[in-house]
């Protein structure tokens, strides 16, 4: 079995959600392309009037300073006359740091006057090469993105699980136009015995309006005319083989996520990046944050896949 070097993030979103046809009445293929070893986007393709659309995921390996970066996309291109009109609308998280606190007041998230006892910059890591995979959920093949770093015997991990239709991965529901997402912490060099883990997560989108942080719905969101996109998360993760709680914090001066951790050796969270889609309107271009995709196409490297169990 050979390992597939590459890197970026995820696509996948519901093609008939766009379409006046059922969701039965279209096929949906996942294809690879990429434009280098540290990016990776898997894309599926949907035919509408005068045009189609593309539901894109795409994962970036960090290098020259990057950090982890997951993003979900949905292209729409029409055709009208001689004239060819590219319009995408991107949403994306990207993994900044880890780091640990005393919790003094025992509420579960930082407050201002608990200071960080250590960091870890996740850019900082040494991180394995990019792997895909296939991956066989229920009858649906699709693909498993891995992004791996290590540093001084602590591991972060991020495994994506994209495929062509709803399943349910690990006992969460995954609906096409998401990606599943397992977060891996193992090994945290903790300074205190008492002390709980912070992972910061930017949020970033190309819509020209605000995030929503909904605390209750474990979600930060972006709407748009089709429909919102979206990151959540689960309301507890695994640590060390048990299910703890998990909070959270949005701290919006500067676009972030921060998910707060039980203290443990072994942390494991399964957050979904996608879409609703609820409309069959498209986003003008006043929506947009600027984002013209060319027509020259992305350069495609023939790319060998290992099987997984």
């Amino acid at each position: 079995m050979q390992r597939t070097t590459m890197g970026a993030f995820v696509a996948v979103l519901l093609a008939a959600s766009l379409l006046a046809t059922p969701a039965a009445a279209h096929e949906r293929t996942l294809t690879i392309e990429t434009e280098d070893a540290s990016r990776v986007e898997i894309r599926s393709e949907s035919a509408v009037a005068n045009g189609e659309i593309d539901f894109k995921f795409r994962a970036r390996q960090p290098e020259d300073s990057n950090r982890p970066r997951l993003a979900v996309a949905a292209e729409r291109e029409t055709e009208n006359g001689t004239i060819e009109e590219e319009l995408e609308v991107e949403f994306a998280a990207t993994f900044r740091e880890v780091f640990e606190f005393e919790d003094a007041n025992g509420n579960g998230v930082q407050d201002g006057t608990e200071p960080r006892l250590s960091t870890i910059r996740l850019e900082t890591l040494t991180y394995d090469p990019l792997d895909v995979a296939d991956r066989s959920v229920q009858g649906e093949t699709g693909f498993q993105v891995t992004i791996q770093g290590t540093r001084e015997g602590f591991t972060f991990r991020l495994v994506a699980t994209v495929l062509p239709a709803d399943a349910h991965v690990n006992g969460t529901l995954v609906p096409e136009q998401a990606v599943k997402v397992d977060i891996v912490l193992e090994g945290y060099p903790f300074e205190s015995p008492t002390s709980l883990l912070g992972l910061e997560v930017g949020a970033e989108s190309t819509i020209e309006q605000e995030m929503e942080f909904e605390d209750e719905d474990r979600s930060v969101e972006v709407s748009t005319q089709p429909g919102t996109a979206f990151f959540r998360w689960e309301p507890e993760a695994i640590v060390d083989g048990q299910s703890r709680p998990v909070h959270s914090q949005w701290r919006a001066d500067g676009q972030r996520l921060v998910l707060f951790y039980p203290h443990g050796d072994s942390i494991v969270h399964d957050p979904l990046l996608g879409f609703d889609l609820g409309s069959n309107a498209w986003p003008t271009a006043a929506v947009l944050g600027g984002v013209g995709i060319g027509a020259a196409a992305i350069g495609i490297f023939a790319l060998r896949r290992r099987k997984t169990a």
